[in-house]
Parts: structure tokens; C-alpha cells; sequence
């Protein structure tokens, strides 16, 4: 499946620089773009789902041997983590739904509005996902290093617990 995406985004760019591309190949680049789009929104979430899950499961299992603060602090960051990277996911869901009910209502309109009603859609639709991949990469840099400090300062205390522990 992959090869055949390789495949075909090679084709399109070839179309594009010979000025040939037409419709066909622009629908299919967009449905390219949207497979990308999606296994990467997948992956990500499944990514921070089983990490919040494994620092937590962690956390659990290595708590009496940090300090007290270690707890509340690591605990603390990595909640952080996860109330941001949910919040961004409800505003994503919210947005998606209503993206979905403006075009359900741009495409139910009379075959001599549907051209003008399609084109507001888009317009619409571009600004609302372009504020919303803005808002993305701050909320993902926040949550990914307060994650990160997060487990930081989990696996710092239990290794510090390790190497004083032997003694």
C-alpha cells in the first residue's frame, strides 16, 4: 500500500512539473494526503496512549522508592502531559463534527447553489483547519516535554534509588 502511495505522489509531482496534472490527479493526491494525514493522527495517539498508560503503570510500580516530591512532581508533569494532549483531541473531535455538518449542509444544497455553497465550505474549512494546525504544534511541544520531564524525573529518582541502594 505504501509503495503504491510512493508511486503515485511520484506521479502527480511529474504531472505537476510537465503542467499535465488534472483532475483525476489531484483527487488522488488528495486522498494520498488524507491516508498520511490519518495514519499519522493514529499513530500519535496510539503512541501517547500507551506511553501516558506504561509512566503510569511505572509510576505505580516505583513510587516507594522516590521521594516524596519526585511523586508529586513526575505525577504532576505527566498529567500535564495528558490533560493538554486530551483537551487538543476534544477540540480536534468538536472540530471534525462540525466540519462534517457544514458539508453535509453545503452538499444538500440546490444543484444551482451547490458550486458557490461547495466553494464557501472550503473556505471556511481551510481557515478552521489551519487555526486548528496551529494551535497543534504548540499543544504538542508543551505536552511532549512536560511528558518528558515527567518521566525524567520518574527515572531519575528510581535509578538514583538503584545505584544508592546497592551501597
Amino acid at each position: 500500500m505504501f509503495i503504491l502511495q510512493k508511486e503515485l505522489f511520484a506521479e502527480t509531482v511529474v504531472l505537476m512539473a510537465t503542467g499535465t496534472i488534472n483532475r483525476e490527479a489531484m483527487k488522488d493526491l488528495h486522498e494520498v494526503q488524507s491516508m498520511l494525514f490519518d495514519k499519522a493522527s493514529t499513530y500519535t495517539k496510539l503512541i501517547f496512549g500507551l506511553a501516558y498508560g506504561g509512566f503510569f503503570a511505572f509510576w505505580s510500580g516505583t513510587k516507594q522508592y522516590l521521594t516524596s516530591k519526585q511523586i508529586v512532581t513526575s505525577a504532576l508533569l505527566v498529567t500535564i502531559s495528558l490533560v493538554l494532549f486530551v483537551l487538543f483531541e476534544i477540540l480536534n473531535a468538536a472540530t471534525l463534527s462540525h466540519l462534517a455538518i457544514k458539508f453535509s449542509k453545503s452538499v444538500t444544497a440546490p444543484v444551482n447553489e451547490f458550486p458557490a455553497s461547495l466553494e464557501r465550505f472550503q473556505r471556511s474549512n481551510a481557515r478552521i483547519v489551519k487555526a486548528l494546525a496551529i494551535t497543534w504544534y504548540p499543544t504538542f511541544f508543551c505536552s511532549l516535554i512536560s511528558g518528558l520531564a515527567g518521566v525524567g524525573i520518574l527515572l531519575w529518582g528510581w535509578v538514583h534509588w538503584l545505584y544508592t541502594a546497592k551501597r
